[in-house]
């Protein structure tokens, strides 16, 4: 994804039209960056080294579309009702929602009693179950939106709630170590159990007739009967505390995740594991959830990320990216077409299982003063233009050296451009266009004229780059298509690439121009040959979806960064990995090459940038100063520079030499 051009410009003035030779570093398409972050406020105590540059005349920012505002804090809990169209969420802001789906609309607003840690709907949709501030639970008639029933019983905190299925009973495990059986018509408890330790999480079979309890202080897994409160069994096979269980469809499996990031599978008529090989999480199983079918599971972490994972084969299917914090619960619609995640980064999201991709998301309420997260970044040969695209509608060109934004593109049409491309001889601007489309854009023309659109991919378009010479464009997208296009024309190109199972993440054009690679989440970095379509070789290490990559100047070894955390240096020819780089602790996006290949900078998820010396894989520095995670970094073309670009709404330039500072560019 990264295209060095090695002829620089001479410098233009703050009033001129945006340079020609524009160098690009681009992420691939991930989901909207919720929450909102008070970036000025966090620029108090910089060290006296750093200098800040504001621009004088900022854009105004575009609402996003498919955003519904709402919570104030922590989205700590979330349902689905019986028709697939309601949501409801509960929060740390001591309220929790209705939200109706179709129209994007805030139904109704109950203010809370405390943390709402948990809620749950009814199978009828009638009710509907909350915890309130003295340790009760309230149910709703979501018809009338009144409370008709309190129950009361707890003594600490309730953590959880689900109602079985025939909707008679409710169940609630709270940090008192008890779970309660309660019946819904009368408000009285039929059963209390005594567990011995704080339930964090509760499940109940699709039969009613078996509760589940798991606990962050032991690794077992305790089995109730739910007419009698006896133990039926415990399950031992963690090793560390629980957070995350689930039962079946069909009642005969149950899955647990645990504080490590550990998910089993029980047979829960031997009440033996069932051997599985789901692993990829790094960080404690928050949540797990069955799709209504039974044949995929769905998983939320403390990594960030949600994943939905193919019980017949075990497989990782798709990585749900976006959120910024914990995902603390994950849920499918009942009718199994929409899987939702709710986060520490106030913001629930909702993502379609068949494609991976984000749908909607509901977020706290933005400030219409607020500044747009920076998806791709871009750097002038001559050091004085950085160009970045966010989820604002628009592409703006900066001027650095006079501190203002030059002008911006705003085609209408689109809601993020989550790749964007710059031609070596400057002509030309590509960047995702509406409906699987490609946007080609005369860099010579002033602002509003109408780009050329390319068309031909199935899927969304997730990667973009020129060719060292400027005449032919490489895309990758989601279906797994990698595509070339004469870039003087917008025509596609005969040439026909077949080999990625799973969506393209990134492609890099040898500086040579005659081999393209391109990575992808089926784990695999395959090298093409252009003239003729033909696999050079395929590069086989990572143990997940392969982010980004990129060539080394010389052409002699091409990097490539991925969502297992790790960076593999290799020998493409020979098809072997030199170095495995490791330091980052969470997924890397961005890469790039120094110009003399002595350099390597990530950045990464974890919120850093880290550079890292090519010949002994040593970490010589990490960046600090984002606030959210970083996704793109591209040193300029002297070498002396490095900018990336960020959830946190900023781009920030550091010098590689004396000291590092950043430069702080609101705009989007």
């Amino acid at each position: 994804m990264v295209n060095v051009a090695t002829e620089n410009q001479n410098s233009t003035d703050s009033n001129s039209k945006f340079p020609l030779r524009i160098l690009l570093v681009s992420c691939g398409a991930i989901a909207f960056f919720a929450g909102l972050i008070s970036l000025v406020g966090r620029l108090e105590d910089r060290e006296e080294s750093r200098r800040i540059i504001q621009p004088d005349n900022t854009v105004n920012v575009a609402e996003v579309p498919n955003i519904l505002m709402g919570h104030n804090d922590d989205i700590l809990s979330l349902d689905f009702g019986p028709d697939s169209q309601t949501l409801f969420t509960g929060s740390d802001d001591l309220t929790y929602k209705t939200w109706d789906l179709p129209t994007g609309e805030n139904a109704t607003i109950h203010e809370g009693f405390d943390e709402v840690w948990a809620i749950a709907y009814s199978p009828d949709g009638q009710l509907l179950a909350s915890v309130t501030r003295d340790y009760q639970i309230a149910l709703w008639d979501t018809r009338t939106r009144q409370i008709v029933q309190t129950l009361v019983g707890h003594g600490n905190e309730i953590l959880d709630l689900e109602f079985t299925a025939d909707g008679q009973s409710l169940v609630s495990g709270s940090v008192d170590g008890t779970v309660r059986v309660w019946d819904v018509a009368t408000a009285t408890e039929k059963q209390v159990i005594d567990t011995g330790f704080l339930v964090f999480r509760i499940s109940v079979s699709p039969d009613g007739a078996t509760i589940a309890s798991s606990t962050t202080l032991i690794p077992d897994i305790q089995l109730w009967d739910l007419e009698s409160g006896g133990k039926i069994a415990d399950l031992q096979g963690h090793y560390y505390g629980l957070r995350g269980l689930d039962f079946s469809p069909d009642g005969s499996q149950l899955a647990s995740g645990d504080e490590q990031g550990i998910v089993k599978l029980w047979n829960l008529e031997t009440f033996q594991e069932i051997p599985t090989d789901i692993e990829g999480h790094f960080g404690a199983i928050a949540s797990l959830s069955f799709s209504p079918d039974g044949t995929t599971l769905a998983t939320a972490s403390a990594d960030n990320t949600a994943k939905l994972w193919s019980l017949e084969t075990d497989k990782l299917i798709h990585t749900f990216l976006g959120h910024y914090d914990e995902v603390f619960e994950v849920a499918f619609t009942p009718d199994g077409k929409t899987l939702a995640t709710a986060s520490g980064d106030y913001t629930v999201k909702l993502w379609s299982p068949e494609t991976g991709r984000e749908t909607l998301t509901l977020r706290k309420e933005k400030d219409t003063g607020g500044i747009a997260e920076v998806r791709s970044i871009a750097l002038s040969p001559d050091n004085q233009f950085v160009a970045s695209g966010g989820d604002d509608f628009v592409v703006s060109a900066w001027n650095i050296v006079a501190r203002e934004e030059e002008f911006p593109y705003e085609p209408s049409d689109i809601t993020q451009f989550s790749a964007v491309a710059y031609s070596p001889n400057g002509r030309a601007i590509a960047t995702v266009g509406a409906n699987n489309s490609i946007y080609l854009w005369d860099a010579n023309q002033p602002p509003g004229t109408t780009p050329q659109v390319l068309t031909g991919h199935g899927a969304e378009v997730t990667s973009l780059v020129f060719s060292p010479d400027s005449q032919t464009l490489a895309s990758g997208s989601d279906d797994g298509q990698l595509k070339l296009w004469d870039a003087a024309t917008g025509n596609e190109l005969p040439t026909n690439f077949v080999g990625h199972e799973q969506g393209i993440r990134a492609i890099a054009f040898h500086p040579s121009g005659n081999f393209v690679a391109s990575g992808g989440a089926d784990t695999l970095v395959k090298l093409w040959r252009v003239n003729n379509g033909e696999l050079e070789v395929e590069l086989a290490d990572h143990r997940d979806s392969v982010l980004n990559l990129a060539f080394s100047p010389d052409g002699k070894a091409i990097a490539s960064s991925s969502y297992d955390l790790s960076i593999k240096l290799w020998d493409w020819r020979s098809g072997s990995v030199k170095k495995t780089l490791l330091g980052h602790n969470q997924p890397i996006y961005g890469l790039d090459y120094s110009p003399d290949g002595e350099l390597l900078a990530s950045s990464a998820y974890d919120h850093t940038i880290k550079l890292w010396d090519v010949k002994t894989a040593e970490e010589l520095k990490t960046l600090r100063g984002h606030a959210a995670p970083v996704m793109v970094v591209k040193f300029s073309p002297d070498g002396k520079t490095i900018a990336s670009g960020s959830y946190d709404r900023t781009i920030k330039l550091w010098e590689t030499q004396p000291t590092p500072w950043w430069l702080f560019m609101p705009g989007h």
